[in-house]
């Protein structure tokens, strides 16, 4: 009975760190809250493209990419992983919901934004 207790004291703690961790990791980031579309999507005029589109532009190779702000004041940013990877792939996994928040730092080089992404998450 005792070790019992003390697995599920040491699965409580693991959980409880992974939280804290996951809270630090929102408090040094900015968060940026937008729609995703893709680039060619943006010549047309539309903003935001659901799952299916979003699987259809990476197979064709159109950027997927988080839009903030309407209109002619928005502004486009492609999101990359830390390593420096694109996160396109899991940007289009949030296609479809009305906005999302990205926490990372946001960085523009040569007049192309981007963010260095930390992490994302539905506000749907």
């Amino acid at each position: 009975m005792k070790k019992l207790a003390l697995i599920f004291l040491l699965i409580f703690a693991v959980s409880l760190t992974q939280a804290f961790a996951q809270a630090d990791k929102k408090k040094g980031a900015k968060s940026m809250k937008g729609t995703i579309t893709s680039i060619s999507k943006i010549n047309k005029g539309t903003f935001s493209i659901n799952k299916t589109e979003a699987q259809a532009c990476l197979t064709a190779n159109d950027p997927v990419v988080f839009v903030v702000g309407d209109g002619k004041k928005a502004k486009v940013y492609f999101i990359l992983e830390a390593d420096g990877s694109s996160a396109c792939k899991k940007l289009a996994g949030y296609a479809g919901n009305k906005k999302i928040s990205v926490f990372g730092k946001a960085k523009a080089s040569n007049g192309i934004n981007y963010i260095v992404e930390e992490m994302m998450e539905s506000e749907d």
